[in-house]
């Protein structure tokens, strides 16, 4: 493939990427409203939600990751290298939300229902926390590619400064 072609294909991957990201969020956005973060059964469903639709933002997360590194994209890097680790703080954030609402909804299930119940919980749960460990292991792996980057930019310039006209020799006379 030639240079001229890989670049045009950048475009179409980053969009690619950004769509994994975005509709699942658009489409969390408008099941879960009106926000109501007071009412605990909003928040139980919503963090259901948000960790039954993480498969396709982290396929969009490593798409737009890889697009930017082979690229050389050291700030797309670097952004999305803080997005996944901030997308990381999120979810442990979510999951520590997510149990203290389990405990409390809980006593209010029925006891056949529970069987069910654990189960969706638990489901849930493994999601939330493999994503959180896959969007921070993503994210600090790009912020060190865009830091490695800019590394290899400083020996680069280092070991070939920039080329000077030489002065012309003066002849004695």
């Amino acid at each position: 493939m030639n240079q001229h072609s890989r670049w045009n294909l950048l475009p179409a991957f980053y969009a690619l990427g950004g769509m994994l990201i975005l509709i699942p969020a658009i489409e969390l956005i408008i099941t879960s409203w009106p926000a109501q973060p007071a009412l605990l059964n909003w928040r139980f469903g919503l963090l259901g939600l948000i960790a039954n639709s993480l498969l396709f933002p982290s396929i969009g997360l490593g798409i737009l990751l890889l697009t930017a590194e082979r690229s050389g994209h050291r700030g797309a890097l670097l952004g999305l290298g803080t997005a996944g680790v901030a997308g990381c703080l999120f979810l442990i954030t979510g999951l520590g939300t997510f149990a203290l609402d389990v405990v409390q909804l809980r006593s209010l299930v029925a006891g056949p229902a529970r069987v069910g119940y654990d189960a969706v919980v638990a489901k849930a749960s493994i999601n939330l926390l493999i994503a959180a460990v896959v969007w921070g292991w993503a994210g600090y792996l790009g912020i060190r590619a865009a830091l490695g980057m800019k590394s290899m930019e400083r020996a680069s310039k280092a070991s070939n400064p920039p080329l000077r006209p030489r002065k012309a020799a003066q002849t004695v006379g």
